[in-house]
């Protein structure tokens, strides 16, 4: 007699529950006060459109981008310390001069 006042408590199987955290769609229309079946989609989620070169091709351009950057940085870096170490004989042999 009581089974059929109180509404049923079966639970869904592990595999039918969605992941922690998120609603269901039944709990996502009740919370944004829609009846279910008036409620509106969920925005899909917008992944980038695929390279038109592919994805090696894509991976090998970057790789070489990132090589060429390094080296344009190690050699500003060099001449830059090249630079400074002439600067620094030139000053210690005027100094030796005095």
């Amino acid at each position: 007699m009581l089974r059929a006042i109180v509404p049923s408590t079966r639970r869904r199987p592990r595999s039918a529950r969605p992941p922690a955290g998120s609603l269901t769609e039944h709990e996502l229309a009740v919370a944004t006060g829609r009846p279910l079946h008036r409620a509106r989609p969920r925005p899909a989620f917008r992944t980038s459109r695929p390279s038109p070169l592919g994805p090696n091709l894509t991976g090998f351009l970057v790789g070489a981008l990132a090589l060429l950057g390094f080296l344009f940085v190690a050699t500003v870096l060099w001449a830059h310390v090249t630079d400074v170490a002439e600067t620094m004989r030139q000053q210690a042999s005027a100094m030796r001069g005095m």
